[in-house]
């Protein structure tokens, strides 16, 4: 017989949002203070497990639009996203707006602002305790898909290695 949990992720939920936070994919892990925090107990469970897959993210940018908030610039991106919990099985978001921990929407905003449209991404969100961050924690990603259009620096190492001496043997 299934569990309740795997009953649950063979028939999601999926709910229609207005947008797709790091925040709403916490799933009653996020504190109620202001920005994106962890309860307490979170926090002390992410302190044994160094580290939680949260949700899968995948989507196409069309767009991107820059705001100013009180913690700072974002970015959210506008064309068609979906999440897939993995802290709540069988919940999925879909949204046509994303916003991303800070290190992936700068890398996202620079396709875009190179004229790239229809950036297609697709990532894991994982938080990782760090003791050193004043928050405890940083949030992590690992790509399900490589880079669309390549890495320019591979493509420019190609261009510019036939000029470089070759290393010197340590």
């Amino acid at each position: 017989m299934a569990t309740k949990a795997e009953t649950k992720a063979a028939n999601p939920t999926v709910d229609f949002p207005r947008k797709i936070t790091t925040k709403l994919m916490l799933r009653g892990h996020a504190s109620e203070k202001k920005g994106v925090g962890i309860t307490d107990d979170f926090l002390t469970r992410l302190m044994k497990e160094k580290e939680i897959p949260l949700f899968n993210i995948i989507g196409i940018a069309k767009a991107a639009r820059p705001k100013l908030t009180e913690y700072g610039e974002s970015v959210g991106f506008i064309g068609q996203f979906e999440a897939t919990s993995l802290i709540e099985p069988g919940y999925v978001a879909r949204a046509p707006k994303v916003y991303l921990p800070g290190f992936i929407e700068e890398q996202l905003f620079g396709l875009m602002s190179a004229g790239q449209n229809n950036v297609s991404f697709g990532f894991t969100i994982g938080i990782q305790y760090d003791a050193a961050s004043g928050k405890k924690y940083i949030f992590t990603a690992r790509p399900l898909l490589a880079p669309q259009g390549g890495d320019e620096l591979d493509l420019l190492r190609e261009q510019i290695a036939p000029a470089l001496p070759a290393p010197k043997a340590a």
